[in-house]
């Protein structure tokens, strides 16, 4: 039975389930290509071919979809099928789960090719939506995901939704009903049109929110200019930052295990405040110290994994239980770094570093400033040039008011660091400016270059022009930036910019 359907269905969108099907073999080159018209055809074992135009058939889905076919020959739904115009790997980390027929092992990846079905509900339909008797374990199951699915197709936080997405998408390993299935097969769509909505959203806000930031008169010492950089108005900021929260005994950040992971720590939010974690935060202690990889915003009362590099090589055994925040990076380690885990992102679904490529540059650092570390250890590096970090720090004394700063090189922007409140950066500029700074010795002196605002207007509108949405790891809204010549990032939380960090190709 082919899955056609007539002028006078009342068809209802549902939405669309993203899957594969399985070419023939017979079927020479490519079997399909974007754009083309496929249709469903049920066969009486349950099989479900796939055809171009109702032509030979090209391949069949999965037997694992094979519970679509009792939907459509009850004539419950209506379903069309199509080649996904793009198929760049995503990542997995900024989309729903997938769906249920791809939670098992399957057929080497070689031999299956993506489809998109977009599933439409027609007038018998509808009962699937409907509160029914429950009789049996089958039935219960449907009504636990049923009223799920009503309730999160109303929710507006995308990374709670993506989180009782993957909860539920355990259950398609049961044995569910039909119209079960189908409800799970659907929700991944329900949160990435929610995800969409809320990127669209995050980048227009990202943009208003950078006109209204204000240049301050630029300071210049040794090469290095640095602008402040101000709100028209204070507000206190609706988090706690994680320095604070550990010294007051509200967080806990330890090893994932007594085992360890070096790319991940464990954050344990104890207060009833979010707790921000800024990019480039160094933590030091337990097993091996640490730079933390993107922007997180912990909710109250909640744990999560912290995605997060190695900046110690030597050292893999215990200094002491849990970690505290000690430094930050300098923006050069924190350029490719970010870079790197804007790539692993795209290409493997993880907030990853290169390893390699951290650990090179905390050795180059090292190195040029003649440092010794048994451990290989960032954190000597500052130890050991304490007395110029503290010079450095006199001659750039912050206004009142700055919320961030922006540091210019030879007349050209070098990077941006900005929070959403005074009172952040004011907590933070003591473990912060240090890192800016040990990145200047290595820079050329110079005379101080005209302060023309015109190179860092453009930088900001290039910032918002080159940004693009991710799925939060917290709270917010992430956004990626990325160009030719600069990389970066921001987080956008209850419509503030609680962070924004970006570093240009001067690093």
């Amino acid at each position: 039975m082919a899955t056609t359907a007539s002028a006078h269905d009342e068809l209802q969108l549902l939405g669309e389930i993203t899957t594969h099907f399985l070419p023939n073999r017979t079927v020479a080159g490519a079997p399909a290509r974007p754009g083309d018209r496929l249709s469903l055809t049920c066969q009486p074992g349950g099989d479900i071919q796939i055809a171009i135009d109702g032509h030979e058939p090209i391949g069949r889905l999965s037997r694992r979809m094979n519970w679509l076919s009792s939907l459509l020959q009850s004539g419950l739904i209506h379903v069309e099928a199509s080649i996904p115009a793009s198929r760049q790997p995503r990542d997995p980390a900024s989309r729903p789960p997938r769906d249920p027929d791809t939670c098992h092992v399957s057929r080497p990846a070689s031999r299956r090719l993506p489809l998109t079905l977009t599933v439409y509900l027609r007038a018998k339909g509808r009962a699937i939506f409907e509160p029914q008797p429950v009789q049996s374990p089958a039935q219960a199951l449907h009504e636990i995901v049923r009223r799920a699915y009503q309730d999160l197709e109303h929710h507006h936080e995308p990374a709670i939704v993506h989180e009782v997405v993957r909860s539920l998408q355990l259950l398609a390993r049961r044995d569910l009903l039909p119209e079960t299935k189908l409800l799970l097969a659907l929700l991944p769509g329900v949160a990435r049109e929610l995800q969409s909505a809320r990127g669209v959203r995050s980048m227009a806000e990202l943009r208003q929110l950078l006109k209204l930031v204000q240049l301050g008169d630029p300071l210049h010492w040794r090469g290095v200019g640095l602008y402040p950089l101000s709100w028209p108005e204070h507000r206190p900021s609706p988090y706690t930052l994680l320095g604070e929260a550990l010294a007051r005994h509200e967080a806990i950040v330890d090893e994932i295990s007594d085992h360890g992971s070096v790319p991940e720590l464990l954050v344990v939010n104890r207060s009833d405040r979010p707790i921000l974690i800024p990019e480039g935060e160094v933590l030091v202690g337990a097993k091996q110290n640490r730079v933390v990889n993107v922007t997180v915003l912990v909710p109250p009362k909640a744990s999560l994994v912290l995605p997060v590099s190695c900046v110690e090589q030597g050292r893999w055994r215990y200094d002491r239980r849990g970690f505290h925040a000690a430094a930050c990076a300098p923006p050069s380690l924190r350029s490719k770094k970010t870079r790197s885990v804007q790539r692993n992102r795209e290409l493997h679904g993880t907030a990853a570093s290169d390893r390699a490529e951290v650990w090179q540059e905390v050795a180059r650092h090292l190195r040029d400033k003649r440092v010794h570390s048994a451990t290989s250890s960032l954190a000597d590096g500052y130890a050991a040039r304490a007395k110029q970090l503290e010079e450095f720090q006199r001659h750039f004394p912050l206004p009142n008011g700055t919320s961030g700063v922006l540091i210019v090189r030879a007349g050209r922007v070098a990077s941006l660091e900005l929070f959403d409140s005074a009172d952040t950066l004011s907590a933070l500029w003591p473990r912060l400016s240090p890192a800016y700074f040990f990145d200047a010795f290595d820079w050329p002196l110079a005379a101080p270059a005209n302060p023309n605002t015109e190179p860092v207007e453009r930088f900001l509108d290039h910032l918002a022009a080159h940004a693009r949405p991710r799925v939060a790891i917290g709270l917010g809204d992430e956004l990626e930036i990325n160009s030719t010549n600069i990389i970066g990032s921001a987080l956008i939380y209850d419509s503030r910019l609680c962070h924004i960090a970006a570093f240009t190709d001067m690093q």
